[in-house]
């Protein structure tokens, strides 16, 4: 027997719900592309989240790092640190504060001791930075500069 409406699913309840048109609505960790992400021009939330897991080099074995752009803040999740794992990633030096619209993280492949988080952030006026973390050890907490390279702008 088929189904009489569309369904979605939703992250945020686990289960399907009938799709309604021309209605916006995400949970959350979804990423919202509204208007390029232009803070000045639309009204949703603009969320990203990703996540790695850095092996290498890691004293204590593999840790799961995560990294949000939620309304343009950028931020680092870092379970280990205490007491507040989420860390601004405005406090890594070289930060101009813009409003940042997608956010990555990966394992430094380039690290010869490993223990390394690569972060790329792209901003609302489409300029991408990049910055590397020496994650061996926990993230201080604030006020406390973060263990990571400046931002540098990637060049075209």
């Amino acid at each position: 027997m088929g189904l009489s409406a569309p369904l979605a699913a939703s992250a945020d309840t686990a289960t399907t719900r009938p799709a309604t048109e021309r209605q916006l609505s995400a949970p959350a960790s979804v990423p919202l592309h509204i208007n390029g992400n232009d803070p000045k021009r639309g009204k949703e939330p603009v969320r990203w989240l990703d996540s790695t897991i850095v092996s290498r080099g890691m004293p204590a074995g593999p840790v799961n790092f995560a990294v949000s752009a939620n309304n343009g803040a950028p931020f680092v999740f870092d379970p280990r640190s205490e007491p507040l794992g989420w860390q601004s990633l405005r406090r890594v030096p070289g930060s101009r504060g813009a409003f940042v619209t997608n956010i990555t993280a990966t394992e430094d492949a380039g690290s010869a001791t490993g223990g390394t988080l690569a972060i790329v952030a792209r901003t609302s006026d489409s300029n991408i930075f990049f910055t590397i973390c020496d994650v061996r050890n926990a993230l201080p907490q604030a006020p406390a500069p973060l263990p990571c390279s400046p931002w540098q702008r990637l060049r075209d």
